[in-house]
This record gives C-alpha cells, sequence and structure tokens, in this order.
C-alpha cells in the first residue's frame, strides 16, 4: 500500500507543478481552484471516487444483465378518433379509446427471438367480477387494468406495456419513414386523417402512416373471420418494423426511438428503450419472430347483440406453453385462411 501511495503523491505533485507552471504562462490568467492541499485528503478523494464509479459500473452490468433476460410485452392499439378527420381535437393524453389490437409479445433478447399472439378484441374477460369484453378495458380502466386482466388471463408476467391510437400510430410511422407490407390482396380504405379513400395494391406495397393504418384497419373487405385477419396485418406491420432493426444506422435509430418516445404510453424507461434499440441494431443473426393468435372463433350475442369470443382457459395455456418452448403458436390455433369478398 506504501508504494501505491508513494506513486499517487508523485502523480499529485507532477499535476500540481503543471498547474503552477500555467500561471507563469505569458498571457494566461487562468484561476487556480482552492483544493486541499493535504496530500492524504487529496488521495482518499480519488480513491473515493474511483469506488463510487466502479459501483456504477457494476450496477450499470447488472441492469444490462437483468434487461437481457426474457421478457412480455402487451402492444395495444386504440380506436380513438381524437385528432382525426372523424373526431374531434384532443389535448395531449385523452384516452386511447378501446384496444381493438392487443398483441401479447414474448422478446428473449439474448437470442433475438420474439413471438407474437393476438389477443382478439371481442374475447370476453372479467374485470372486478364482472364480464366486459377485453378491449374495453382499457378504455374504461386504463392499460395497467387492461395488463392486469392480461396476466390472469394467460398466466404469465407482462413487464411492459405500450399503448398507441390512430392518430399517434400514423405519426410514429411517419417518423420512422413508412413501412413496406405484403398485401395479400387489393384494399381501399378511408384515411382517418382526411377522409379521403388510400388504395393498396396487392403484394408489396411502401406505405407511410396513413396507408399503414389503413392496412391495419381493413377487415370487411374479408370473406370470413373478418378480425382474425385484419389482426394478421396488425402483426405484420409490427413484424416488418422490428426486423427493419438489426444493421439501422444511428440516425434511424434516433428517429425510432424519437418516433416510440412522442407517439405512445409506455411503462418502459426512454434509457432503457434506447438499450433494446441499440442492442437489436447490433444483432448479426437479425430478428427470428412467429406469430399466432389466441382462439378467435365467436358468435352474436344476441342478449348485448354484440359479437363475442369465448374465453377458452386450456386453449390459452396450450398456447403459452408453445410460445415458452419457443413455438409457433400457429400450431395451436390456426390463423384463418385470408379470402376477400
Amino acid at each position: 500500500m506504501q508504494k501505491k501511495r508513494t506513486s499517487l503523491f508523485i502523480l499529485l505533485a507532477l499535476s500540481t507543478l503543471f498547474v503552477l507552471g500555467l500561471l507563469f504562462v505569458p498571457g494566461c490568467k487562468q484561476e487556480v481552484p482552492q483544493q486541499n492541499s493535504d496530500p492524504e485528503a487529496m488521495l482518499d478523494a480519488v480513491l473515493e471516487r474511483a469506488k463510487n464509479e466502479a459501483e456504477l459500473e457494476k450496477a450499470r452490468l447488472a441492469h444490462e444483465a437483468e434487461l437481457k433476460e426474457p421478457f412480455y410485452v402487451l402492444l395495444m392499439g386504440g380506436d380513438a378518433r381524437e385528432n382525426t378527420a372523424e373526431g374531434n381535437t384532443a389535448e395531449p393524453g385523452y384516452n386511447p379509446g378501446r384496444s381493438d389490437t392487443m398483441i401479447l409479445t414474448k422478446v428473449w433478447p439474448e437470442t433475438g427471438s420474439i413471438t407474437m399472439v393476438t389477443i382478439p378484441r371481442d374475447t370476453r374477460a372479467t374485470y372486478e367480477g364482472s364480464p366486459i369484453k377485453i378491449n374495453d378495458i382499457l378504455f374504461r380502466h386504463g392499460p395497467e387494468a387492461a395488463v392486469d386482466t392480461v396476466e390472469s388471463m394467460a398466466g404469465v408476467d407482462i413487464k411492459y406495456y405500450y399503448v398507441t391510437d390512430f392518430a399517434r400510430f400514423i405519426q410514429l410511422i411517419d417518423t420512422i419513414g413508412g413501412v413496406t407490407v405484403n398485401s395479400p390482396g387489393a384494399m381501399n380504405f378511408k384515411d382517418v386523417m382526411t377522409g379521403d379513400r388510400i388504395y393498396i395494391e396487392e403484394g408489396e406495397n411502401s406505405l407511410d402512416g396513413a396507408g399503414a393504418l389503413v392496412f391495419t384497419r381493413i377487415r370487411k373487405a374479408f370473406a370470413g373471420n373478418q378480425d382474425a385477419c385484419r389482426q394478421i396485418q396488425d402483426r405484420q406491420v409490427v413484424q416488418r418494423v422490428l426486423e427493419s432493426v438489426p444493421g439501422m444506422s444511428n440516425t434511424d435509430l434516433l428517429n425510432i426511438l424519437e418516433g416510440i418516445n412522442k407517439n405512445t404510453d409506455t411503462n418502459l424507461p426512454s434509457e432503457d428503450l434506447a438499450f433494446y434499440a441499440n442492442y437489436f441494431s447490433k444483432l448479426e443473426d437479425g430478428i427470428h419472430i412467429q406469430q399466432g393468435t389466441f382462439p378467435y372463433e365467436g358468435w352474436l350475442n344476441e342478449d348485448i347483440d354484440m359479437w363475442a369470443v369465448p374465453y377458452d382457459e386450456g386453449k390459452w395455456k396450450e398456447v403459452i406453453a408453445k410460445v415458452e418452448e419457443g413455438g409457433n403458436p400457429a400450431d395451436v390455433v390456426q390463423n384463418p385462411e385470408v379470402l376477400f369478398n
């Protein structure tokens, strides 16, 4: 220890001579800050700072290790018409509406594996002992209540949630430079921002925010299982955005971060989102995505004049078991055949 202290004393002495030397350089008027001249105290301060920096680095590495653990996130897209041609202008923080899109997503950061499972919007749930359609929980009780309900139904812990809505979804897609999708057929639908119709061709399409929203909303074009077919489109948009992250430039990453931070509600800290964006951008093997749905077959409930999808606890457990083993959820509940009217 005496050798270490002697070396540090020498360094401190040389630093002091250097600063004093500056005082005698012509035209140099720097003021030397007052410091404790006790070498022992100065050495203790240096050692304390080094100790604090080591502890901070240890905490940072522990936090990053935690972030790399597998987790679930619930993605929700509300149907609020505010700030669109279909509704009234609203202040920030308005209710995002009913979560017509709900995607329970499992992420394995270290392998770049992601599995997305749609929760049909008409699924019957229970909230505080009363029956409710699952997409109504976000509207009436907020995102935390929606997360709690899905956790109970799926038997998993959901670490994060993300919520957006029509207007903010458009802005998000525009901020990241649009998205390319593969459409199963020709489609056209009204743009909720302008009231104009947007046309989407069969095959590959490069869409801006308005076009992407149309792609995720169309359902009446399908001959059967309309909402289940629509949610295939929803998952495809999310998948295409995620698949574009590996190899992305810093500028594009910043655009994604800006778009997400400005146009979603979430419980994921922005610095952790930045970590994930940077981490996934460096994955050499890319991102591997599987996707499917929970049961979607339902019927018209004449008592409430609404379409209802029953909650099949056994089938939900099968889907989650398949997700947990890294399998394809579509092996449990097959996606519907996409047919057009």
